[in-house]
């Protein structure tokens, strides 16, 4: 029997876990009656491409555009530019800004991993227009009522693409087909209803509120469908979800179907969210943030609500690890939601802000919190202050051993060349690199990029920014659109800044500085703290060749303590006005073993034992990130 509404995602989405969002819309349709459900086109290219090559396509396609641009024959056909041309605008990209990425748990730079893989990705780009047309086939001859296509990022070819086709096959409309997504917010949803008119409907913001009408609307259930075929009247205002506790459970059944199909048996996670938004940047948006789109206001679920959502799907599909799509966790949940999972062995990923006390670290972990994204983006306090990451570099580093010493695996990279950034701020956490390699270190290296829906990108003039143009693979990607809707339609651009350069020294010395520290992780270094025996032992593996096993006073144990989390300098002789303070401290420096910054002295030195109860053994997962 046909189904009402298909809702079809294509490649790049992460393929360890299901879609959320459709999930939420499928369930919301199932209960108003109509019958829906949800194809994994990208499980079905990674089956094809194999992992390798679709986790590639995946992970750089951000700096790249590449996997925009793998689709860009099966949209623009004859239109669509040379690989070779590509290729050479890469090469030149890659030469002009330094990058570095973690994968497969090696620190490779992303120019050298493109270049072995150039021959494979042109196959895939000149096989795309086969496959979307058998994946259109397929479509079509299922016969839904309404193909919903979500896009995000780096799926907007392929999805225009496969719409596309879907329509030449189906040029009577008897489908009717409907675009939604973070590709489709604002400018660029009005310029997608404008220049594609295959499409039905693009709805630009949430779709939960407006799903039932929409599809009401399309198949002429409520109004003619012919009115929707002007570019106003086919893009459709999405509304704020207002009760979070409203949603439904997302339905998953589809994903866990296919993705056996595609040989994910064991390895898939599941995913749910507690909350839309960002408080934080509700009263203080981090300038190159471009997330949240015109959704920025924050809202959260109860703290009762998400915990049963967790339980009933981990019931359903018996697995006990989520990631948390919330862009922050809600600080409430601290006393709502976290205690409440203490004894449920859960394995959650959360995006979280770095400034949190260490009983907060620990009541994480106590929750069954295994991954966080901390939102670091660099270890220097001038640089955080001119984005307004309303944090320390020295809270940063505080936060990184406390996930440490709490067995939570946090993930995070440094980002470089913001206007007025001083060129120092690079050697100073160049600086910092050595005695900070026991912890875990930044994922990548890379300089910020201009989004669209950030404050740089919105207020550009007052920041030094100027010539804001698409970044140079939107052309690639989209050869058949004039300049004026390729600056509609992009979510990442160029720009030219004065105040944005940054001296290549400064850049090689950091690269070298977290290369090292990448080194230094690879073989387990660790600076710890030994109470076992008298006296106290601190054991420093830091330095490639012997572990050096230092002896302590009992003072200085007890101050190296105190300084488990940072504490102001001035005022620790008053703390200790009988003890010598000031040579503890100095061997402390000579050892490495303190980080001292904006006038606070922080211990460097794990300590285990704080975290004992709560410490479990993490299991390394980048796929999802």
């Amino acid at each position: 029997m046909p189904i009402d509404v298909r809702f079809v995602l294509t490649p790049f989405l992460p393929v360890n876990q299901p879609a959320l969002g459709v999930s939420s819309l499928a369930a919301t349709l199932e209960a108003a009656g109509y019958s829906a459900g949800v194809t994994y086109l990208n499980l079905d290219y990674l089956r094809r491409t194999g992992e390798d090559a679709y986790q590639l396509l995946a992970k750089f396609s951000q700096v790249t555009l590449l996997g925009e641009v793998i689709f860009a024959r099966a949209l623009w056909g004859a239109e669509a530019l040379p690989f070779d041309e590509y290729w050479s605008a890469l090469e030149q990209s890659l030469d002009r800004q330094a990058n570095a990425i973690l994968t497969n748990g090696e620190w490779k730079s992303v120019r050298d991993v493109m270049t072995r893989a150039r021959t494979v990705l042109e196959r895939l780009y000149d096989s795309s227009p086969a496959l979307v047309k058998e994946w259109a086939e397929d479509l079509v001859a299922s016969a839904p009522r309404v193909i919903g296509f979500s896009s995000s990022f780096q799926q907007n070819v392929a999805t225009l693409a496969l719409a596309q086709a879907v329509r030449r096959l189906d040029s009577e409309r008897s489908i009717r087909l409907a675009m939604g997504g973070a590709n489709c917010e604002g400018e660029m949803g009005r310029m997608l209803a404008a220049r594609f008119p295959f499409l039905d409907a693009v709805v630009s913001g949430e779709a939960e509120p407006v799903i039932v009408s929409l599809i009401e609307r399309i198949t002429g259930g409520k109004r003619d469908p012919l009115a929707m075929h002007g570019a106003e009247n086919r893009l459709v205002p999405g509304a704020y979800v207002q009760s979070m506790d409203g949603l439904p459970i997302p339905a998953f059944q589809d994903y866990f179907q296919q993705a056996e199909r595609a040989g994910l048996q064991g390895k898939a996670h599941l995913a749910a969210e507690s909350a839309r938004g960002c408080w934080w940047g509700a009263k203080a948006h981090c300038k190159f943030c471009g997330l949240n789109g015109d959704s920025m206001a924050f809202r959260a679920k109860s703290g009762r609500r998400t915990v049963a959502e967790l339980r009933q799907l981990r019931e359903q599909y018996g697995i006990s690890r989520f990631m948390m799509t919330d862009n922050i966790l809600d600080m409430k949940y601290f006393e709502s939601m976290l205690p409440l999972l203490e004894q449920d062995r859960m394995e959650l990923f959360y995006e979280i802000k770095s400034n949190l006390r260490r009983e907060q670290v620990e009541r994480l972990a106590r929750a069954g919190v295994r991954w966080v994204q901390p939102g670091v983006e660099s270890l220097d306090t001038g640089t955080l202050r001119l984005i307004d990451k309303g944090v320390t570099s020295l809270q940063n580093i505080q936060l990184l051993k406390w996930c440490k010493e709490a067995g939570i695996q946090p993930f995070w990279s440094i980002l470089y060349g913001f206007p007025h950034e001083e060129a120092e701020a690079l050697d100073r956490m160049a600086d910092l690199c050595p005695s900070l390699c026991h912890l875990p270190a930044p994922m990548q290296v890379a300089p910020f990029q201009l989004h669209r829906f950030s404050p740089y990108y919105f207020d550009s003039s007052r920041y030094g920014i100027e010539d804001v143009r698409p970044a140079w693979g939107y052309r690639f990607a989209y050869p058949g659109l004039t300049g004026e809707e390729l600056a509609q339609v992009a979510y990442c651009f160029e720009f030219d800044c004065a105040a944005a350069q940054r001296p290549r020294a400064g850049l090689d010395r950091l690269f070298a500085a977290v290369g090292d520290w990448m080194s230094a992780g690879r073989r387990n270094s660790s600076l710890s703290l030994l109470k076992t025996g008298e006296p106290a032992v601190v054991y420093d593996s830091r330095r490639p060749g012997v572990p050096r096993m230092e002896t302590l006073s009992a003072f200085e144990l007890r101050l190296l303590e105190q300084l488990s989390q940072a504490r102001r300098a001035a005022q620790l002789s008053k703390e200790f006005p009988d003890e010598p303070v000031e040579a503890a401290l100095e061997r402390f420096r000579a050892e490495a073993w303190i980080a001292e910054l904006d006038g606070q002295v922080l211990s460097l030195v794990l300590d285990y034992s704080w975290a004992a109860a709560c410490r479990q053994e993490t299991r390394a997962n980048y796929a999802w990130m």
